[in-house]
């Protein structure tokens, strides 16, 4: 797997076991340490993920995955993050 610059050779954005129940609310993790969502299911989280992990695959360095990640959770109506 490739890594954005700076990014450490260990990071990566997996595509299984992403999704992540936290008070009763579904998200999905990314590899900026970033929790999408609230959905209302694992798979609906699961399939977030599929969507913004190709929307990812452009971009070259962690501003501007984290660009891409606040465009998708805009677009997605997705209106709480939990970050680091």
């Amino acid at each position: 797997m490739d890594n954005r610059r700076g990014e450490n050779q260990k990071t990566y954005f997996r595509s299984v076991g992403r999704a992540l129940l936290a008070d009763g609310r579904w998200y999905f993790a990314t590899r900026e340490g970033i929790d999408v969502g609230p959905y209302p299911s694992r798979q609906a989280a699961e399939a977030g993920g599929v969507r913004l992990a190709k929307a990812l695959k452009g971009a070259k360095d962690p501003i501007a995955a984290r660009k891409i990640i606040g465009e998708f959770m805009f677009l997605m109506g997705r209106s709480n993050v939990r970050m680091p």
